[in-house]
């Protein structure tokens, strides 16, 4: 998160790292971790009793095309709302959101806001 709170680019100072909401837009080929689909976690719903549902696909790209080079996951603002200390992400090959520990390297894609 401080990461993206303290990048400077392209003359913007106002990026920010993406719930997990918005990761799931990019989610490509796979309805039950896409917006709306059957995984209930949500950046509103972010408690361990939401992390039910269909939350993963077989391995594939479940990324936008013009995405292909990215990594595989990425990091999410995300913490869990019960307190034991993860933050969600998503991995792309699965179409999958993971729990991931606090203290844990990531891969970030930081965003603006639209204005």
């Amino acid at each position: 998160i401080s990461y993206c709170d303290a990048l400077v680019l392209g003359g913007f100072a106002d990026w920010r790292l993406p719930d997990i909401s918005e990761l799931r837009t990019l989610v490509r080929g796979c309805s039950g971790t896409e917006p709306g689909g059957s995984c209930a976690l949500t950046a509103e719903c972010n408690t361990l009793s939401c992390f039910t549902g269909f939350c993963a696909c077989p391995l594939g790209q479940h990324q936008p095309e013009d995405f292909l080079d990215w990594t595989t996951g990425l990091i999410s603002s995300t913490h869990d709302g019960d307190g034991i200390g993860i933050v969600f992400g998503m991995d792309y090959c699965y179409a999958r959101i993971e729990a991931w520990s606090l203290t844990q390297e990531a891969h970030v894609r930081c965003v603006r806001s639209q204005q």
